[in-house]
């Protein structure tokens, strides 16, 4: 008998992990993620690194669409996100940088917003 109970519980246990991580993986790839740009650098290799907080989630990779102020977009793929400068994955509402390979610095301005393509 008291095996079984150990044996069941860490089944159950288990089941509900994965369950919540499944659960919490479809909302966060389920939410546009969008940032408001702070302010832009120029990359010696080329492209640009924006700042500013990410509200939602955002993915390396990920396609985006970044609108100016007159309603112009540009669409193009998030090349790398940096918290804290660390590389990571992913940014959900927090403080980032992120990386564009192919745009230029005078192509992107403060109050820009670059918005997820779901």
């Amino acid at each position: 008998g008291r095996y079984r109970l150990t044996a069941g519980c860490g089944m159950i246990t288990a089941v509900c992990l994965i369950a919540a991580g499944w659960s919490l993986t479809g909302k966060m790839n389920d939410q546009a993620g969008m940032m408001v740009v702070e302010d832009v650098f120029a990359m010696n290799s080329g492209g640009c690194v924006v700042v500013g907080s990410v509200q939602g989630v955002l993915w390396s990779g990920e396609r985006v669409v970044i609108v100016d102020r007159a309603g112009k977009e540009i669409k193009t793929k998030i090349g790398g996100i940096e918290i804290n400068r660390k590389n990571v994955r992913a940014a959900a509402d927090t403080p980032v940088a992120l990386y564009f390979k192919d745009i230029e610095l005078n192509e992107i301005n403060k109050g820009d917003v670059v918005i997820g393509i779901i």
